[in-house]
């Protein structure tokens, strides 16, 4: 397998036309065909389903396509990182993100980052998501790590991460020996929370949690950081509701149960402004969609 191979794949898999694919390949259409006659074979599976008047992916296929992007991306950064070095550039970036999300796997992303372009400087600011995006507008920062905001035709958002809600409670709360807690019993203790603008996202997925239940439990105290909330947590005050990247702070005191029969996931999204962007931010993006297009393939 060769990597033209991988991108005459994704060219068709995008278009889903072989002759609309070649035209973007600017190659003709038989040969197209060809070579993916060729990476079927080599593959031993069936990645299209053709007929006369369509083409459409198999569900090998949509799972290849992912992993075909994750290794096209990375290339491609790699390319860019290694021309920068050879012109001696150095790539600087400020990066903000919400307090939730440096719980998750957005550090190991900028680690990546770092391991690839050693010379870039990285700067990250930690703010809430409406100030996240204010900045980004204003040209303060180069790329935020959010809540997904609502439609924005100025912003492009990336979703990169989907994590379950957990139930955090005091060690020794009369739940804590649940495998899994109905949200029903949850909603009859005292809760700590975050406040909505520190959490967007959170704070809507609980919302629907509610909603759907057709409760409002009580709120005893509203905090601004998630460690001021799980430590009065550990402490008894009462019990809270958190993305499960919360577990690896460690907080004494705490137990994590799953929710029993949860549909809702906290989302985290990757959010740049629309337009020419530095080859640094370019290659921060491909990063992360990257992992975040090999992360849902791994979990198909």
């Amino acid at each position: 397998m060769e990597l033209r191979h991988l991108r005459y794949f994704v060219a068709v898999a995008e278009e889903l036309h072989f002759t609309r694919a070649a035209d973007r390949l600017n190659m003709s259409q038989p040969p197209l065909s060809q070579r993916i006659m060729e990476l079927e074979r080599e593959l031993q599976v069936t990645l299209f389903e053709r007929t006369r008047r369509r083409v459409e992916l198999t569900a090998v296929g949509a799972h290849f396509l992912d992993c075909a992007r994750e290794v096209l991306a990375r290339l491609d950064a790699g390319v860019e990182t290694v021309r920068q070095i050879a012109r001696n550039e150095t790539g600087h970036l400020v990066i903000g993100w919400e307090p939730l999300v440096e719980l998750g796997s957005v550090p190991r992303l900028i680690q990546g980052l770092r391991q690839q372009d050693p010379a870039i400087r990285v700067e990250v600011r930690t703010l809430v998501s409406t100030d996240l995006l204010c900045a980004l507008r204003n040209g303060r920062i180069d790329a935020a790590f959010v809540s997904p905001p609502e439609s924005q035709d100025d912003l492009a958002v990336h979703v990169l991460e989907r994590e379950p809600l957990l139930a955090v409670l005091p060690d020794g709360h009369r739940l804590a020996n649940r495998a899994a807690i109905p949200a029903s019993e949850l909603a009859l203790e005292s809760h700590v929370k975050l406040a909505p603008h520190v959490a967007p996202a959170l704070a809507r997925c609980v919302a629907a949690l509610w909603t759907r239940e057709r409760v409002e439990p009580v709120t005893q105290l509203e905090v601004d950081t998630p460690l001021s909330m799980l430590r009065l947590v550990g402490r008894g005050t009462g019990v809270a509701l958190i993305p499960a990247s919360a577990m690896a702070m460690g907080i004494p005191g705490c137990v994590y149960r799953p929710l029993a029969g949860q549909v809702c996931n906290v989302e985290t999204a990757l959010v740049v402004a629309r337009g020419e962007a530095s080859p640094s931010l370019r290659q921060l993006v491909c990063i992360a969609t990257g992992a975040a297009a090999g992360q849902r393939a791994r979990a198909a």
